[in-house]
């Protein structure tokens, strides 16, 4: 989905003041756009519902087809090990990831409720992108490397990491 009109969604959630505060901040070109795909969404009674966005595709259509579907999730635990729990949900809400309950349930029971929470406001299409390529390009470096689970990695190893990802998160 065209970013303007992923942020036209956003903005729909909105409150007017909200709307007319972050349209104010923006180009007049912008501006214009936005406005007209507002105005498209007022007159076709799509709610202002700020879930709309989030189901709208946008980055998610770019997930689904992407590299991190293959992964596995002992990869994905030390790919995403030094990331912050915001950045986790968001990753997560990104794709109905294959990989994402084992990803969920190597985590003890508290770690994995925060880390399964809602993600909050959506990135922005671009930035979502960009996260996802760092992702793939560290999850091909952790397929490649001689220590990766995919070239037989202990288990006693990937415990130590698990561990070292849960003091982290805590």
């Amino acid at each position: 989905m065209p970013a303007h009109r992923q942020s036209a969604l956003l903005l729909h959630g909105l409150g007017q003041a909200d709307q007319r505060w972050i349209l104010s901040q923006l180009g007049e070109q912008d501006r214009r756009i936005l406005a007209g795909h507002l105005a498209d969404l007022k007159e076709l009674g799509i709610p202002a519902d700020p879930s709309i966005a989030r189901q709208a595709g946008g980055a998610r259509a770019v997930a689904d087809q992407g590299p991190l579907h293959k992964a596995s999730a002992a990869a994905m635990l030390q790919v995403l090990a030094d990331e912050p729990v915001w950045l986790v949900r968001q990753v997560l809400a990104l794709s109905d990831w294959p990989w994402r309950q084992a990803y969920l349930e190597a985590h003890p029971q508290q770690q994995r409720a925060r880390l399964g929470g809602d993600a909050g406001t959506p990135l922005h299409p671009q930035a979502a992108q960009r996260l996802l390529e760092r992702l793939a390009e560290r999850a091909g470096q952790h397929a490649a490397s001689p220590a990766g689970p995919a070239s037989g990695a202990t288990a006693a190893g990937l415990l130590a990491r698990l561990r070292q990802a849960m003091r982290r998160s805590a």
